[in-house]
């Protein structure tokens, strides 16, 4: 029986939660109401159980019901709340575990800078496989979809574990960030899948492909290999991110673990290690994936940075400080006469510009050529914490 100060822990448990649990558990979903409710029915030990699912949270008696549904739960399992919370937590989180090796790192932490940088290149990762897991591409610039970056709020980490330096990412299987009906896949759980879960299997992907592709390398010494590894997720983002975590002075062996729940009694789990000569390959594949990348009718917005004329010219060359994967970066834009002078009002006015074009980057030059369209971005309000650059 729940009780009464047990109430909150309940509430804080998401439905879509409970119902990947039951799809795991092997309960049966017999009956279904859109955003009403779902009846629930499995068998065990010649006793039949029904749970009553609400799923709306705004029905007047919407906790009397979620309240019972975990009461059957505890009778079923023969758990506590506590331990019937965590048995569905299980079941709604993938974890992510990067682990930096060394024997200067035996007690369990790691210089702080190095910590710094693991950290930083960890979330760097996510962000890799969670672009690759929306479009496969060498490299990814611009701005990031709204579901890209819903995705990354909801990751957390978790304690480090010592005898190495282990960083854990739990990635919550939130339903609210379900796929479009054309991207869905089955995960296996009776569920359709989520985006989060998509982006934990074509990380496990990507480092597996970027493993396979390094040994490759080493045995073949062919560059050409590099680009097959793109359609399973590989990038010079997580290349990058895969170079920092390692360290790029110290070059640390690393082991990546890529785990979550298929069912209630298993979860899939691979591994991933790095050795350092694996790291020097995978700094060689960022490299060559960042020789010449381009992108057709690709939009930036920023200030406008610089404003060049020749003498005796009519159009000019402005540099734009826009983001690109979120990260302000410095565009070179070639301007006709008329979208020339638009630029030059938009940087007396201190607003934004936003230019379509073809996009080409190289690995100290950002360009976009052949612009098609030029205009100027009016801002609601003015943000006092973050003007625009002065010009240089």
């Amino acid at each position: 029986m729940i009780k009464p100060n047990e109430i909150e822990m309940i509430k804080n448990v998401p439905i879509s939660s409970v119902q990947r649990f039951l799809g795991s558990a092997n309960w049966e979903n017999t009956f279904s109401q859109a955003n009403v409710l779902e009846i629930w029915k499995t068998q065990f030990e010649d006793k039949s159980f029904e749970i009553i699912l609400p799923l709306r949270d705004s029905f007047k008696d919407f906790l009397q019901k979620y309240i019972q549904v975990f009461n059957e739960l505890s009778i079923r399992y023969s758990k506590n709340l506590e331990g019937i919370i965590n048995l569905i937590n299980s079941q709604a989180t993938d974890i992510i575990q990067v682990r930096a090796k060394g024997p200067d790192l035996i007690d369990g932490s790691i210089p702080m800078g190095e910590g710094v940088d693991l950290f930083i290149n960890a979330k760097e990762m996510m962000l890799a496989a969670a672009l690759a897991a929306y479009k496969k591409k060498k490299m990814f610039l611009g701005s990031l979809p709204d579901m890209t970056t819903d995705y990354l709020n909801s990751l957390y980490f978790g304690q480090t574990e010592i005898g190495s330096y282990v960083v854990n990412i739990k990635v919550p299987i939130n339903a609210s960030t379900s796929l479009d009906p054309e991207n869905v896949e089955n995960d296996g759980l009776g569920i359709n899948s989520t985006y989060s879960r998509k982006v934990t299997k074509t990380l496990s992907e990507g480092l597996r492909s970027l493993k396979m592709t390094t040994r490759e390398y080493i045995s073949s010494r062919d560059e050409a290999i590099f680009v097959e590894a793109v359609e399973h997720g590989v990038s010079s983002n997580l290349c990058d991110a895969i170079v920092g975590i390692s360290n790029r002075i110290s070059k640390r062996e690393i082991a990546i673990s890529v785990r979550y729940p298929v069912s209630i009694d298993e979860n899939i789990e691979e591994v991933i290690e790095f050795r350092k000569d694996d790291i020097e390959v995978i700094e060689r594949i960022s490299s060559v994936f960042k020789e010449e990348t381009t992108q057709q009718n690709f939009t930036v917005s920023g200030y406008v940075l610089k404003l060049h004329r020749d003498e005796k010219e009519e159009a000019g060359k402005i540099t734009l400080k826009a983001p690109l994967d979120g990260i302000e970066k410095s565009v070179k834009i070639s301007l006709n006469k008329d979208d020339y002078e638009k630029a030059i009002i938009a940087h007396e006015k201190k607003c934004k510009l936003q230019c379509t074009g073809f996009l080409v980057v190289k690995p100290r030059k950002i360009q976009l050529v052949d612009v098609i369209n030029v205009q100027e971005l009016t801002e609601e309000a003015p943000d006092l914490f973050n003007s625009p650059p002065s010009e240089q």
